[in-house]
């Protein structure tokens, strides 16, 4: 699915162009802030307390939920951000449909029907590859309402699928004990406030860029850089694993000796896009695209710390700690949005940059100095690499036997 997400940058990027890229992104930053917000009541926390209450009534107000905070961020959209009524159309569709997909998905997991979870993702990035493919050969793709058009239908398929799989299981629910909104709400707004405040301050500059040409622009070079990030997402379910199955004073430790491994395959990928010529990103991505190698550079720093920092917030998540995390992500924000305006006002998109670096550098050393600080860890361990090659092979281990059973 990571592939079809790049392919679906590449095209586009070139067939599309910078303005409709730049129009794409903030339909999905619209999107994304909303789908945080629906998800104070059906994130991930659900799962705990799914099986043991009804869920008729869990899934009655978290449709609800949906329904309302998709119709009150398409009217703030609206209402701040001046877009045509068949945008905001757009928009409230996509979001109800997303919201109550990821809703489903919870109750899938749930109830441990990980066929079905699997295939409901799978769907809809799958879906809107193959539809752009084929728009592309019958040279209908090209608009940005077109391409929203292929959004709304992938999200379609998988919605309808999931609400037939979700309703069975509504259906055959016999529990009878409520639980309660407040208790879901309070840990909900604890767990998306990290989440909203890291989406605002990482994409807070898209507003602020001056015209949709030059955010489609820094947006690819934003996602393209974050996708170094995967190195951390890839290794952080070990760390989640072992601190839910060990409960040694060893935690801390792993944690640190993963980070520093996580560093250094991080580094060695920025210094190989250092390396790798302009022209070929020009090449892939059309000639709009043609200082896009400069912008990643100019983030990396700040993608590079945010890698070693999202191995230690995924330990302060797997301890229920999610206070610490959303204090750290809190002052990335508080930053960006002091320094945003004339930073970017000034230098555009290389302001964008910097403002993006000087947020995730503060956010990262805060929670980094913390975790060292409460676990009594010391800077001169941090050069310690023996430890890197005993995890390093565990690692590989574990990726091998997860692709012999894919």
């Amino acid at each position: 699915m990571a592939c079809c997400s790049l392919l679906l940058l590449i095209f586009t990027s070139r067939y599309l162009g910078a303005n409709v890229r730049g129009e794409i992104a903030l339909f999905v930053l619209y999107l994304s802030i909303i789908h945080a917000l629906c998800e104070v009541y059906s994130s991930s926390a659900l799962v705990h307390f799914i099986p043991h209450y009804s869920v008729k009534s869990i899934y009655y107000k978290g449709v609800l939920w949906c329904v309302g905070i998709s119709f009150f961020g398409a009217f703030v959209v609206f209402l701040f951000y001046n877009q045509s009524f068949l945008f905001i159309g757009c928009l409230l569709a996509a979001a109800f449909m997303g919201a109550l997909n990821s809703f489903n998905n919870i109750i899938l997991l749930s109830n441990m029907h990980f066929n079905k979870y699997n295939t409901v993702n799978i769907l809809q990035p799958l879906i809107l590859f193959i539809t752009t493919l084929i728009s592309l050969r019958y040279n209908v793709l090209n608009s940005f309402q077109v391409y929203i058009y292929l959004y709304l239908f992938s999200l379609l398929v998988p919605f309808i699928l999931s609400n037939l799989y979700v309703w069975r299981i509504v259906s055959l629910d016999n529990k009878t004990e409520q639980l309660g909104l407040k208790i879901i709400l309070k840990k909900g707004i604890v767990n998306q406030f990290s989440c909203l405040t890291f989406i605002v301050c990482n994409r807070y500059s898209y507003f602020l860029i001056s015209s949709a040409y030059l955010v489609g622009t820094f947006s690819n070079a934003v996602s393209l850089i974050e996708s170094v990030l995967l190195i951390s997402g890839s290794i952080a379910p070990l760390i989640l694993s072992k601190i839910a199955n060990n409960k040694h004073n060893d935690n801390p430790g792993t944690v640190f000796t993963v980070s520093k491994m996580v560093l250094i395959v991080t580094v060695f990928c920025i210094i190989i896009l250092f390396f790798i010529p302009s022209s070929l990103f020009t090449f892939l991505f059309g000639q709009h695209f043609n200082h896009i190698k400069q912008y990643m550079l100019l983030l990396s720093p700040g993608i590079i710390a945010l890698s070693v920092a999202s191995i230690i917030m995924h330990y302060y998540s797997a301890l229920g700690n999610q206070k610490i995390i959303a204090l750290a992500n809190a002052i990335g924000l508080i930053i960006t949005l002091i320094i945003a305006p004339y930073t970017i006002k000034t230098y555009s998109i290389i302001g964008a940059c910097w403002v993006s670096v000087v947020a995730n550098l503060a956010t990262s050393i805060f929670i980094i100095i913390y975790f060292m600080q409460t676990n009594k860890l010391f800077i001169k361990e941090s050069i310690y690499i023996k430890p890197i090659i005993s995890l390093l092979k565990k690692g590989f281990n574990l990726s091998t036997t997860n692709v012999s059973n894919i």
